[in-house]
């Protein structure tokens, strides 16, 4: 505490301090503090430290100047000695206790921190306030009249839903008893819910969280989610299938961000990824038939971290979108040389991506489940890449040959795969 004194002597000017440090118990005086704080407008610290006797150490901070003329307070537990509500929690369950060893007078000052609560069946049994909370989490059905008497319901901006839902009518009856909602995460991984026909839309939620480890036979439906929540711009998914996540794009028409975290994915599709991200999400409408949309931003990392894909708007994207013919005929033609330098190179990867931008889809609704596991089935089929990487066509012909040797007797959805693996 010595060289604490001595350090706020030379700084006469001094109005906010927060500290973190680990110490020794002299540092928690609050006698010596007070002599010492007079000009501090703000006063903050938190200090990791073991005190024998409790009591006495925060009968030093009881004082008036501490209570009443600072309104300062400070609470000790677990060898932390901390500032509240300052170093407070700001997110709790409904089993939440009030601190033990406090100077607060009151413990209004540490609710009024709190802006997420998780709430669950023992709700009926809390008797606090909490005032700011904007984030609230329900582990049970729960009865609104009980919650709405411990946080403001017309002020929630963000609803938790982590029990088992199997309704549309479950989500319907808490999102009307919050017109402040604007973002929804439904966590868990309920199909029936996409099996539920429904008439219930939900035109105030922008982001929406969702767990979607659904089977492969509910993939037709999942657009469905896009009609259920039109104003959606914001979308957060886990899966373990990119299918899913395909659909999703193609559903949520204003969408404009996408976070999606895969929970399986192969070591093959690690490494196709990482070179190109967009492959996760190939096969969207969306991002190849409207040609002002693309794939912005996306990172490939081991799981569980997202990829994420940013859609893009007619002013954010700087590619051309119409392409004239004898332009592309001859790029196309210098894919076939025998060496490529590093601007070719650039040069053949965004002339990919414009060709990509400029397909058309003759059916929009192709991608059913059985191409989908074919499609699958040839990407990971390591033996066509590392066939086609040894590829050196001195000419057209040698490279048409060599795709006629690989393809025969190949499905039509392998002999695609081949030609578009090539052209990457």
């Amino acid at each position: 505490m010595d060289e604490m004194e001595q350090m706020l002597s030379t700084l006469p000017l001094l109005k906010h301090l927060e500290l973190h440090t680990e110490c020794a118990t002299d540092l928690v005086d609050g006698f010596r503090w007070e002599s010492a704080s007079h000009d501090l407008v703000t006063l903050n610290f938190y200090f990791i430290v073991h005190l024998d006797n409790v009591e006495q150490t925060l009968d030093s901070f009881r004082t008036c100047y501490w209570l009443t003329e600072k309104r300062w307070f400070v609470a000790y537990k677990r060898r932390r000695f901390f500032s509240i509500p300052y170093f407070g929690k700001t997110s709790v369950s409904m089993g939440f206790r009030r601190h033990v060893f406090s100077t607060a007078t009151n413990d209004q000052i540490c609710f009024d921190r709190i802006t997420e609560l998780e709430s669950s069946a023992s709700t009926a049994h809390i008797n606090h306030y909490f005032p700011n909370v904007r984030t609230l989490k329900l582990n049970d059905v729960c009865h609104f009249k009980t919650i709405s008497s411990i946080v403001p319901l017309n002020e929630i901006t963000h609803l938790i839903l982590s029990y088992w839902i199997t309704s549309w009518t479950m989500i319907s009856y808490c999102v009307e008893q919050m017109p402040s909602l604007h973002t929804l995460s439904v966590m868990n991984n309920s199909s029936e819910l996409l099996e539920c026909k429904q008439s219930i839309y939900f035109k105030q939620i922008k982001t929406l969280h969702i767990d979607a480890q659904w089977p492969l036979n509910v993939i037709d439906r999942i657009e469905e989610l896009g009609r259920c929540f039109p104003s959606v711009e914001h979308l957060h998914a886990t899966s373990h299938c990119s299918s899913i996540f395909v659909r999703m794009i193609d559903g949520f028409k204003h969408l404009s961000n996408g976070s999606f975290m895969f929970t399986g994915v192969s070591e093959i599709q690690r490494k196709d990824w990482s070179v190109k991200p967009e492959w996760a999400i190939y096969g969207a409408r969306r991002l190849r038939v409207e040609k002002r949309m693309g794939c912005g931003g996306s990172r490939v990392r081991p799981v569980p971290k997202p990829i994420s894909v940013k859609i893009l708007e007619p002013n954010q994207t700087n590619r051309k979108t119409k392409k004239d013919s004898t332009d592309s005929e001859s790029k196309r033609s210098k894919r076939t040389g025998s060496t490529a330098n590093n601007g070719e190179d650039a040069q053949n990867t965004d002339h990919h991506q414009q060709l990509v931008n400029d397909i058309e889809a003759a059916d929009p609704y192709a991608f059913n489940t059985s191409f989908i596991r074919q499609r699958q089935k040839a990407i990971d089929n390591h033996s066509y890449r590392s066939t086609i990487q040894s590829w050196r066509p001195n000419s057209l012909q040698q490279l048409v040959n060599a795709i006629k040797s690989l393809s025969e007797n190949k499905s039509i959805v392998d002999c695609h795969w081949i030609i578009f693996y090539w052209i990457t």
